[in-house]
């Protein structure tokens, strides 16, 4: 049977008769992984940490793993704080969390910039709702997006009635165009029960 310390010099690629003869102690390489968990800053960051670690106790030469896979543009400090701080140890989710949010920063920066102006303020409040997270960022942008949709429909070619209703629900949530839809469909609503 392996001893834990056999199992861990695997799971990094040293050798077993290498990590046998490097004799390296339990604390030692918990010390080490302490170090490499807290100065990574991606998966690949943490391994070539751990080789190197490894490598040094051994005396053997250290080659780096390079990253292949290219980023989708410059590290967003705020990105990798908010997924490192979300999942302080998981590698695979912090990097798919930094996926997740530099996918949802490329379409956020297309489309802060380019709104017309009945969404401008919505946009505004989004940025403010969610301040480091732009896949709720964009998330809240597509759904004041969907709000302005239905708002639409209750003041083209509705009863005044109704247009004053959407237009009460729009003043009492301003910016909020989702909940000032969802407030526009539930009055219509009620008011339709109420006058049959």
């Amino acid at each position: 049977m392996f001893k834990p310390k056999y199992l861990i010099a695997i799971m990094f690629g040293a050798s077993l008769s290498s990590a046998a003869s490097a004799q390296m102690s339990p604390e030692e390489f918990l010390a080490g992984y302490q170090n490499c968990q807290d100065t990574n800053t991606s998966p690949t960051v943490f391994t070539n940490c751990m080789n190197k670690l490894m490598a040094d106790k051994e005396g053997k030469p250290f080659t780096p793993i390079v990253e292949t896979a290219p980023k989708p543009q410059a590290v967003n400090p705020a990105i990798v704080n908010k997924c490192k701080s979300d999942w302080p140890a998981d590698f695979e989710m912090q990097e798919h969390c930094q996926t997740k949010q530099y996918d949802a920063l490329e379409k956020w920066n297309v489309v802060k910039d380019t709104t017309d102006s009945l969404l401008a303020p919505a946009v505004s409040k989004c940025d403010t709702d969610w301040p480091a997270d732009f896949e709720m960022k964009f998330h809240c942008y597509e759904k004041q997006g969907e709000g302005l949709k239905a708002l639409s429909t209750y003041f083209q070619g509705s009863s005044q009635k109704i247009q004053s209703i959407a237009t009460q629900c729009v003043s009492k949530w301003n910016p909020d165009l989702e909940m000032a839809a969802y407030c526009t469909e539930k009055q219509v609503a009620a008011y339709k029960r109420l006058n049959p």
